[in-house]
């Protein structure tokens, strides 16, 4: 009887009812009342709850008389509700050691739902991948007493599985941040795709494509639905890891799943096309942002016209240039020129790295070529451009053929003396300063630093890499040079002439 007499004291201490709000995922705080221990043994009793009381349905445990001397319980009993003991051995921090150990001890030995505030606060104090197998362990605990005890078999809300999931990436313990995305798990987590997005943010810190494709696969398999931000997260993985075949793969996915892409996914995506040549997958992508957007960015507008160079067409891109910088805003025309300095600098070695090693050269003879004659177009407009010839050409500077020149490119009105002494206009041309040529003359390789000029000329061009004229004589200051006649002409069967380098050998 006083066995029946003490539990029914207790039922009434611990009367009042666990709510469970919409906005939380535990049960609000409530003061917990201690069980004090006594001399006495514990006794294993069965005890049916009241509609009102703490309890819900049958459960066994514990129970302890109350009116003997008392103190605070520190051990942990085993009960339906414990974990392995290996589990909470080991190497986790004190911290989150103090607040498993507490929390625990409310849901087997006191059958009360913690505080929130030690949930959170175990979460927030994680610092090593051991303190995470003690969350996940308690969340198990915890989704057992609210299924056993409190009769609720709804998830916990998606508030904790992304702050679960955010510090399994702060700790870098994948392994359990994936079980957190999987649906219907022990943990009682309800994962989003804002879960997955603290996942996919470590990845692309670390470059890690591996886990953007296992993160990714685990989404699938979950049906969870995919957002503009996924698509960021993810075509900035595949840019920086340099894999097209992974873009390819998943901008399908994103596109036939209805994401509206943001304007930052489509200019990675272009930029990346532009950087591989891929000129039919270039348009058919801006096709799909000109859809849903008007006007270019300074991205997807230089994408654009890299495309252009890609065909042969440098008056093309020279307009969509112009274009850009008639509409852009004066605050951002300033990245017009840091971009056409990476486009004579940076993308010809991206653009020919990633051709087939027989089509390399052919590209870059073209480039060396239609990239001076944007720049002419552009000078032509007023748009003020300042590009380097080592820019131009290739790699440090370097021709295709090893030699090397430093200078300034520049764009002027030009007329020439003709035969009746007359001058005679040419219109523009491009022109450039060398202050600095390496080059193979007669089988040796020199070194020159003596500033030499050359302008880019409409002659006949016989070969990709040379053009043949006739040179009729050779003048140093007001006297001639005498050589035989005829020894520099162009004969039919195309042998002789003299060769100007046009800088794509």
């Amino acid at each position: 009887m006083q066995v029946v007499s003490n539990t029914r004291r207790l039922s009434r201490a611990l009367k009042s009812p666990i709510f469970i709000k919409s906005d939380q995922f535990l049960s609000p705080d409530v003061r917990v009342v201690e069980a004090p221990l006594t001399s006495f043994q514990w006794r294993n009793l069965s005890i049916v709850s009241s509609q009102n009381s703490l309890f819900s349905g049958i459960t066994r445990g514990y129970l302890l008389p109350m009116e003997q001397h008392t103190m605070r319980t520190t051990m942990t009993l085993r009960a339906p509700f414990s974990s392995e003991a290996s589990i909470v051995e080991g190497g986790s921090t004190e911290v989150v050691k103090e607040l498993y150990d507490k929390m625990l001890q409310s849901v087997n030995v006191k059958r009360s739902m913690p505080p929130n505030a030690w949930l959170w606060s175990l979460i927030d104090n994680c610092k090593k991948h051991e303190d995470i197998k003690l969350l996940f362990d308690i969340l198990q605990n915890l989704r057992r007493f609210r299924l056993s005890n409190l009769r609720i078999h709804s998830d916990f809300n998606c508030n904790l599985c992304r702050e679960v999931t955010k510090a399994c990436a702060r700790v870098g313990a994948l392994d359990f941040g994936k079980k957190a995305l999987w649906k219907h798990n022990v943990y009682g987590l309800a994962p989003t795709i804002g879960s997955a997005h603290h996942l996919l943010i470590h990845a692309k810190e670390r470059g890690d494509a591996k886990l953007m494709m296992e993160i990714m696969s685990l989404l699938k398999k979950n049906d969870l639905p995919l957002q503009p931000g996924t698509a960021d997260i993810v075509f900035s993985i595949c840019y920086n890891t340099d894999n097209w075949q992974l873009m390819s793969k998943y901008s399908k996915r994103f596109v036939k799943a209805g994401v509206k892409l943001r304007q930052t996914a489509f200019d990675l995506w272009m930029e990346f096309a532009a950087k591989i040549g891929d000129v039919e997958s270039l348009w058919k992508i801006e096709k799909l942002r000109s859809e849903s957007m008007k006007q270019h960015t300074v991205a997807s507008g230089f994408s654009c016209a890299k495309g252009f160079l890609l065909e042969h067409k440098p008056e093309e891109a020279a307009s969509i240039i112009q274009v850009l910088n008639q509409t852009l805003p004066d605050a951002k025309k300033s990245s017009i020129v840091v971009e056409l300095q990476k486009l004579g600098s940076e993308w010809p070695l991206e653009v020919i790295r990633h051709q087939k090693e027989e089509d390399r050269k052919a590209l870059a003879v073209s480039l060396t070529s239609d990239i001076p004659a944007m720049v002419s177009g552009l000078l032509t407009t007023g748009l003020q451009v300042n590009v380097n010839i080592e820019d131009l050409t290739s790699k440090e500077g370097e021709y295709v053929d090893g030699s090397t020149t430093r200078g300034t490119l520049s764009h002027d009105k030009f007329a020439f003396e003709g035969s009746e002494r007359e001058l005679e206009d040419v219109g523009h041309l491009d022109f450039g300063c060398s202050n600095y040529s390496s080059w193979e003359f007669v089988g040796n390789q020199t070194n020159s630093s003596h500033t030499a000029w050359c302008c880019q000329t409409p002659f006949d061009q016989e070969e990709k890499a040379y053009y043949y004229v006739t040179l009729n004589g050779i003048s140093v200051g007001d006297k001639d040079v005498p050589l035989p006649d005829g020894i520099f002409s162009m004969i039919s069967d195309g042998e002789g002439g003299f060769v100007i380098d046009s800088g794509t050998t």
